[in-house]
Formats: structure tokens, sequence, C-alpha cells
């Protein structure tokens, strides 16, 4: 009762937030994805989805705790240009022969102290290899390890995740390495039982000089977060962000004023 197969298209279980939210703005409290987790066509880094086979299962612990496994197999995205620049694309389930899809392999971890309650620290793995149809780039490796928590206490929720990126870029037979690493931690302070605040901190190290993230122009290594939302009713929510968004050249501001709701 503890284990189950899901065999198609799915989450890649890397760090927190892509494991726990999914497309849509309302289960998430802010407006925005972390940078590190954005999602493939959003110009997201790393592998979002893999279609393939993810098994999942949980060993009890005697303190009433249990730690959670997931293992991942399955497709890695393409990269293609587009104009805003190369974009990862996985591979889509109602039209599999489109594109060059080669291995994704991701295993996670996590340890809940008490299964009543979200709490939970843990670690995750990733293996890719990306192939590509950029002509400047023959194919791509990403080795991919990290860490994760989340913590829950009467009116205040913590969560981040740390991801280490190890990557290969291979062009004419010649490969560029390079390595770097990025992380998040956002804060959740329940004001009242409809408004809640919340603000999140991106950081990166070892961005400059990388040759993955010299590809991927979109990705702000730095980033500052704020905002409130209130749950008008039980399946609906408004939400304001306001952040500030640092890469090598400029710094952007931007605000968004979302709503989103849940149906029927």
């Amino acid at each position: 009762p503890l284990t189950s197969a899901w065999l198609g298209r799915f989450h890649n279980p890397l760090g927190y937030w892509n494991t726990q939210y999914h497309h849509g703005t309302y289960l998430q409290t802010s407006v925005s994805r972390p940078e590190i987790a954005e999602l493939e066509h959003s110009g997201g880094l790393l592998p979002s989805h893999i279609t393939g086979l993810l098994m999942e299962t949980s060993q009890q612990l005697s303190n009433d705790g249990a730690l959670d496994f997931s293992f991942a197999a399955g497709t890695s995205p393409e990269l293609r240009q587009e104009n805003t620049g190369p974009v990862l694309h996985p591979m889509q389930i109602f039209n599999p022969g489109k594109g060059n899809h080669k291995f994704n392999f991701t295993a996670r971890m996590a340890y809940r102290p008490d299964t009543i309650l979200n709490n939970q620290l843990g670690a995750f793995a990733s293996q890719v290899e990306i192939a590509s149809s950029v002509s400047s780039v023959d194919s791509i490796n990403l080795s991919i390890a990290g860490l994760f928590a989340y913590w829950e206490k009467q009116n205040l929720k913590i969560y981040s995740s740390l991801f280490f990126v190890d990557n290969t870029v291979t062009s004419a037979a010649v490969k560029n390495k390079g390595s770097f690493s990025s992380g998040y931690i956002q804060l959740d302070y329940f004001l009242h039982d409809d408004w809640t605040l919340f603000g999140r901190l991106e950081d990166s190290y070892g961005e400059n000089g990388d040759p993955y993230l010299a590809l991927m122009n979109s990705f702000s290594p730095q980033a500052q977060v704020a905002g409130i939302r209130w749950d008008i009713t039980h399946r609906q929510a408004l939400k304001f962000e306001i952040s500030r968004r640092e890469k090598t050249s400029n710094t952007s501001v931007s605000t968004v004023l979302n709503w989103s709701a849940v149906f029927p």
C-alpha cells in the first residue's frame, strides 16, 4: 500500500518545488516559481518533465517517522532554438517521434520525522543527457545533486532547495565543462485565515563563464521576491507579487497581480 508506479509523463522529482506544485499557480503561495525550478517552456534550466517510469515507496520508522523514496527513468528534453534563445522541449506524449530524446535518471529521498505532518528533509541526484538541434551545440550532459527542506510551525512555513550542477557542453567535438550552484529559500507567514505574506531569496555561485548558463540566457542568477496572497474563497486566490531579478548585464523589477482558482 505504500508503493506506487507511474507509467507516462510526470514531474521530475528534483528538489521540493517540482514535486509539490504543478503548473497552476493556485497551489503555490507565490505567483512565480524559483528560477532554478522554472518549467522548460518558460526557459527553465533543468528537465521538469520525464516520460517513462516513476516508482515511489515509503519505509515506516519506529519513531512515527518515514523515509520516502522516488526513482525516475525516462526521456530527457531536447534543446531547440526559439526566438528567445535555446529552450528545452520534453517529449510530447501524443507525438513521441518528434525530436531526439535521450535519457534522464533521477533519485530522491526524504525523511519525515512525523508522517502526520509535511515537514521533511531530503536529497536528490540526477543524470541527464540532452540532445540538441541548435546548430552550435551537439549535446549536453548534466549531473545534478542537491538538498531540500520544508518546515512548518504555527503560522510560519519555510522551504528551500539547493542545487549543484556539473555540465558538459559538446560543440564540434570540443567539450566545454563547467559547474555552478543555485538555491532558494521561501518564507510564508499566515497573517490571518485568508491572508499570507511571502518572501523568497534566490542566489547562485559559479555562474560566470559557465558554458551551459551561457546558452540558457533567460536564467537570472539572483532574485528577490515578496508579495501577499488573499484567499477570497476556499477555491479562489488573489496574489500581488513584486520581484527584482539580477543578471550579469542588467537588473529588472516587475510587479504582477494574479487571480487563480480551482474548478469546479
